[in-house]
Order: C-alpha cells, then sequence, then structure tokens
C-alpha cells in the first residue's frame, strides 16, 4: 500500500493575517508622501485639535463649539504625545498618548477605572493610546502602523509596563494581533451615541516573552516594533522641541485660548491640574484671554 505523504504545514492563520494587511498598505512604509513625525509646535498642535474635532462631530461623539477645536485637560501638558501624519502641511493622521498621572489619570478611567486602578495598584507604569484618526485617503497605506510605531517605542524606552487602549468592539481582532488582550468589558463610551468598546493592555516590557515569542511570526514584530523601529531616536528630540514650546508662554496660551470649552467645562480638580501644569505664567495669560473671570478663581 501506497503511504500517503503529509503536506508540510501550512503558513499560520495569524502570518495569512499580517500578509493581507500588508496588501492593503499596513504594516509598511508607504505612506504615500505623508511624513511622520509629533505634533511639537503650536501649529501642528492646532490643525491636530482640528481634525480631531472634525472627525468626533461626525461621528457624534462630541458637541460643537465655535473653535472647531478638541483639547482636553490632559492635553495641557507636553508629556501627552501627539504622533501625526503630515502631507502638504496638512495633518491626515493622529494617534495620541496619555502618561498616567495623579491629578488628571488617564481619559479611560471615566469608564474602566476599576480596571486600570488593578494595573496602578500593581505598580504598573500605565500609558493610554487615544485618538486614532487617519483621513480616508490615507487609510489603505502605512500611515496608521507607522503611528504606531511610534506609540510604541516611546511606551518602551519611556519605562511603561502597561499600554491601554480603549477601542472599538469592531477592532478588537486587529489588537490582539499586536499583541493586546483584553481586560475590560464591553461597555458604551459617548453618552448619547453608540460607541461600545473594550479595553486592551499590551505588556510593553515583557514583549520578548509575549508578542516576541510568537512562534513563526515573533520575530518579524520584534524586527518592524524595535529594531528597525526609524522612530526609536527621534522620540526624545521631538520631546525637547515640544517642551521648548510649551515653554513659550504666549504661543501655547494663546492656542489654548481659542477652545472655549478647555476651562469653561473643567471639574474644580480639572481646573487645578491645568493650573499646575501650565505654571502660573501661562496659566495667567491663558485666563486672561479665554475666561477673565478665572483669573481670580
Amino acid at each position: 500500500m501506497k503511504k500517503t505523504e503529509l503536506s508540510p504545514r501550512g503558513p499560520s492563520q495569524e502570518t495569512r493575517r499580517i500578509a493581507l494587511y500588508k496588501r492593503h498598505g499596513f504594516f509598511t512604509n508607504d505612506t504615500r508622501g505623508a511624513v511622520i513625525k509629533r505634533a511639537t509646535n503650536a501649529e501642528e498642535l492646532e490643525r491636530t485639535f482640528k481634525l480631531v474635532y472634525q472627525n468626533y462631530i461626525g461621528q457624534g461623539f462630541i458637541k460643537p463649539n465655535s473653535s472647531g477645536l478638541r483639547i482636553r485637560p490632559c492635553d495641557t501638558s507636553s508629556d501627552s504625545a501627539f504622533y501625526i501624519a503630515k502631507y502638504k502641511d496638512e495633518v491626515i493622521g493622529v494617534s495620541g498618548l496619555v502618561q498616567d498621572s495623579d491629578d488628571l489619570g488617564l481619559p479611560s478611567d471615566r469608564i474602566y477605572k476599576d480596571e486600570l486602578d488593578t494595573l496602578r495598584n500593581d505598580s504598573g507604569v500605565v500609558f493610554e493610546a487615544t485618538v486614532q484618526i487617519i483621513t480616508p485617503a490615507f487609510r489603505n497605506t502605512g500611515v496608521l502602523t507607522e503611528l504606531q510605531r511610534c506609540i510604541l517605542i516611546q511606551s518602551i524606552d519611556g519605562g511603561c509596563t502597561d499600554l491601554v487602549a480603549t477601542v472599538s468592539t469592531s477592532q478588537k481582532s486587529y489588537y490582539e494581533l499586536i499583541g493586546f488582550e483584553q481586560i475590560g468589558p464591553v461597555r458604551n463610551y459617548t453618552t448619547g451615541a453608540k460607541d461600545l468598546v473594550v479595553l486592551m493592555r499590551l505588556r510593553a516590557q515583557e514583549l520578548d516573552e509575549g508578542l516576541f515569542a510568537r512562534e513563526e511570526t515573533g520575530s518579524f514584530w520584534k524586527q518592524y516594533s524595535v529594531e528597525d523601529n526609524p522612530y526609536r531616536q527621534q522620540i526624545w528630540q521631538w520631546s525637547r522641541q515640544l517642551k521648548a514650546t510649551f515653554n513659550n508662554h504666549q504661543a501655547i496660551s494663546e492656542l489654548f485660548a481659542k477652545c472655549p470649552t478647555l476651562l469653561t467645562t473643567a471639574t474644580p480638580d480639572e481646573y487645578e491640574a491645568i493650573k499646575r501644569r501650565l505654571g502660573a505664567d501661562a496659566f495667567s495669560l491663558l485666563a486672561e484671554m479665554h475666561c477673565p473671570e478665572a483669573q481670580s478663581a
């Protein structure tokens, strides 16, 4: 009887998924001419806040305001990062990163505070990937994944133990592909709109035992995320440039003063946090331009 020859094992489902994403431009450096960088000056920050506003208004996630900008209290610190894609001076993509703090916490505390407190209680250093927007013309390109490389390498080199992201339920499988695990149940993020999300976590200091240890794809993820990451040397240079922008009290105050809801809708704790983060000189200018009565508060 003729022996049946066993076919060699084919590529795994994960390998096939990566190949599929690559055919759509993901995990490549093809950005169609868009330049990847961090928003480091007032003009780039304003263009970023405008893109976020336009996207969120279109989805019904926020209420309109006269400035056309969306600025949160956590955005008033140079520790918060917005990695952007610029094409012909226009910001066409953004991915944000917020570091946990005692005064403001993280954006996702509003619906996942218990889960985030668990990470904190384990002596975790928690960063949150937040705000992920790519304009339609650049969605099937490497823009998204190039921005995510910036987020990941800053988290790794910045000592983050737990990188979290609150993502749409439709994005869960993608985040699992890139190493995240679900740690929070499905919840609705936006009041008055259907916005079902889950909380995902990446163990950023344990990648050699996790994402990089995957049998077929671990070497790809390590090379792509860390070893061949072109942004590793630029991350800290961009950070210094942004700190210099925040030290220009006039420019940064004028930018934040353009958003009428920043101080007027802030809670007392948020108000005091903004004041501490900007410092007395910058906050005084902001209060004078934005909300004169705030000077005496």
